[in-house]
């Protein structure tokens, strides 16, 4: 996660993520393979837990578990150059595909503190029901404000297009499957994920 956006690191955006040399990119967090990454030694192969990153510092590739490919910087020409494009690739174990993770030790949580900053409080967040949802979906902003945009995506990253009214979404057209809408009211975008059935 960036520390600055609090975005998180993804590939791709839509369309097949499991294609090589699909970009990265920082984006929302919704929790999709193709935002989560699987740490690896270089040297051993064995996949570390971020425990053993903080206590040995050793040298990482990273693998996107949508597409099992590694991240990497640039394809080819000068990789020292600034401002190359991260993608995905196959592994040759080259060092543009390789990564020194530091992990600043006031950012490490434990269990307990990462529940507690997850738990938003229910003033903040977006609230729909019912979830899972068949044929609509009734959304409420925080202070009941007004839904001025309403956007559904897909488990792959694509937008699918819906109708809302007064915080009424139809969703009957949808295919069964995870979803996240975000909800905007004119100043702030609310997200929430839900289930169609």
């Amino acid at each position: 996660m960036n520390r600055s956006t609090n975005q998180v690191l993804e590939i791709g955006g839509g369309g097949d993520l499991a294609q090589p040399g699909r970009k990265a990119n920082v984006w929302d967090g919704y929790g999709l393979p193709a935002q989560q990454w699987r740490l690896v030694d270089v040297v051993s192969g064995a996949r570390l837990t971020l425990q053993e990153v903080y206590t040995t510092g050793v040298r990482c590739k990273l693998l996107n578990r949508n597409s099992g490919l590694v991240l990497e910087i640039g394809g080819g020409g000068d990789l020292t150059r600034e401002g190359l494009a991260a993608n995905q690739w196959y592994d040759f174990g080259v060092a543009s595909q390789q990564w020194n993770i530091y992990i600043n030790s006031s950012y490490r949580s434990t269990a307990s503190s990462a529940g507690t900053a997850a738990s938003a409080p229910a003033s903040s967040t977006l609230a729909l029901y019912p979830n899972p949802a068949s044929a609509s979906l009734q959304i409420t902003l925080p202070g009941n404000n007004e839904a001025v945009q309403v956007t559904i995506t897909d488990a792959h990253g694509r937008a699918v297009k819906v109708s809302h009214e007064h915080g009424k979404v139809n969703v009957s057209n949808l295919a069964s499957g995870l979803y996240i809408i975000s909800a905007a009211d004119g100043h702030r975008t609310f997200r929430q994920k839900f289930i169609k059935e």
